[in-house]
């Protein structure tokens, strides 16, 4: 039995010999087949988060690109002109005006920037001739150390808590105007001691909108009895203490006219030949949302001390007060 167990214990000393000599490393993928280690735990709940993360690694990039990029500013300019003009009827120039022109420039900015918005540099394209005077508003320009383009005014900046249109700036100037809105036009007639006035206006087709709020006004000469004055085409009414004829109209469309006139009798002591020098001065008053008498023109650009996508819109109202006499 003693002998039978050395026999046994030698076999398994050469088995365990045998085996420990690998040259080629076969026992260690044996003993790695043979004893597999258990797979790694996996929480699965950890999974959509690790999307979650790379998703939000993205939008940072996104977002990262975005702020490099500089801001788009959107400029919206509005002009609006009180203008006071005389016909040129003397001098033959039929439409020609003499005008004079008081006008404010507002502005209002969006930025794609939710924090600020950055300047503008402001262009005025009618700034060549000399008759023109511009002022700025100073609580909005900035002192540029950049060369501003021709024709440039100064940088403005409009805070980002100006939401509404701020008045950056005001310009006046004296010009000849040879295509007003509209055409005035008037006729006067003597027959005996029968004297007819007739104004017709016209509004022009090639107007951006139609022209509101119409008041024409007709002085009446001392050589008129008042007594006998009559508004024979539309709804006049005359006015002795001022010897004036008003009509009123709400709005004229464009590209139509309409026509007023009255009649009255000279006192006996006129002739007719005194009768044929007769002037009917005539005033009119009138307003639009949409057009313009000057030819100032307005316009953002970018400069190069604030980089920026810069887009603008304009757009224009006037109040006009025309002289004929």
């Amino acid at each position: 039995f003693v002998l039978h167990g050395c026999k046994v214990s030698l076999q398994r000393m050469n088995r365990d010999r045998e085996f420990a000599f690998d040259p080629f490393g076969l026992n260690d993928d044996f003993s790695s087949v043979a004893s597999p280690q258990p797979p790694p735990q996996v929480n699965r709940l950890t999974r959509p988060n690790e999307k979650i993360k790379s998703a939000n690694d993205a939008v940072s990039v996104v977002s990262a690109h975005s702020m490099s990029l500089p801001p788009r500013l959107v400029v919206k300019f509005r002009a609006h002109e009180e203008v006071s003009s005389f016909a040129c009827v003397e001098e033959g120039e039929e439409g020609s005006s003499r005008v004079h022109i008081e006008g404010k420039i507002s502005a209002q900015v969006t930025s794609s920037n939710a924090m600020k918005n950055v300047p503008f540099c402001l262009i005025a394209t009618h700034l060549a001739k000399d008759d023109i005077k511009f002022s700025l508003n100073e609580k909005y320009v900035v002192h540029s150390t950049y060369p501003l383009p021709k024709y440039a005014l100064s940088l403005i900046h409009i805070p980002k808590n100006e939401y509404a249109a701020v008045t950056i700036g005001s310009y006046s100037l004296t010009e000849a105007v040879q295509h007003m809105p509209l055409l005035v036009e008037r006729k006067i007639t003597v027959n005996s001691n029968t004297v007819r006035v007739a104004v017709q206006v016209r509004s022009k087709l090639t107007n951006r909108g139609d022209l509101k709020d119409f008041t024409i006004a007709i002085a009446v000469p001392d050589r008129i009895n008042g007594e006998t004055v009559e508004a024979i085409r539309g709804t006049g009414i005359y006015d002795d203490l001022t010897r004036t004829i008003k009509w009123s109209m709400d709005e004229l469309i464009k590209g139509e006219s309409f026509m007023v006139s009255a009649q009255a009798q000279l006192f006996p002591t006129s002739t007719n030949e005194e009768g044929d020098q007769l002037k009917f001065p005539v005033l009119l008053r009138c307003s639009s949302n949409n057009d313009q008498i000057s030819t100032m023109e307005f316009r953002a650009v970018e400069t190069g001390e604030y980089p920026s996508s810069v887009s603008f819109s304009h757009s224009f109202s006037f109040r006009l007060l025309h002289r004929m006499s």
